[in-house]
């Protein structure tokens, strides 16, 4: 795999199969001056999948985790998200600190008016 749009296109191929009410790059609703695109949502479940693509260390700390937590924020604000997944996949082994990743990225979020569940997941990992 490439990039990103390589792992969107296998994650799409094997998921189709096992939810066919699958959506893809499906518009969230906007929140003030932002709008989010998940990659993968079943709304019916109220699950959205957001995958990321990891070149190098740099493009981590510069593009991706600066993305996760605009991602973050925007679907935890969504009706439609109680169940936020993260894959992050990191071909390159760049990310060392992984299992702590995992963690500080996951749990239950929210507070009195919604609560949501968040988890991330890194592969492959040290």
């Amino acid at each position: 795999m490439e990039d990103e749009f390589d792992l969107q296109d296998l994650l799409r191929s094997y998921l189709i199969m096992r939810y066919p009410v699958l959506s893809d790059e499906e518009w969230t609703p906007k929140l003030g001056d932002r709008a989010g695109r998940v990659d993968f949502a079943l709304r019916g479940e109220k699950v959205f999948l957001e995958v990321k693509f990891v070149r190098d260390r740099n493009h981590w700390d510069t593009k991706v985790e600066p993305s996760i937590y605009k991602k973050i924020e925007v679907y935890s604000r969504d009706a439609d998200c109680d169940v936020l997944l993260i894959f992050i996949y990191d071909p390159t082994l760049c990310l060392r600190e992984a299992a702590k990743l995992e963690r500080d990225f996951s749990g239950e979020r929210g507070d009195v008016r919604k609560r949501w569940i968040l988890r991330t997941v890194i592969a492959p990992s040290l």
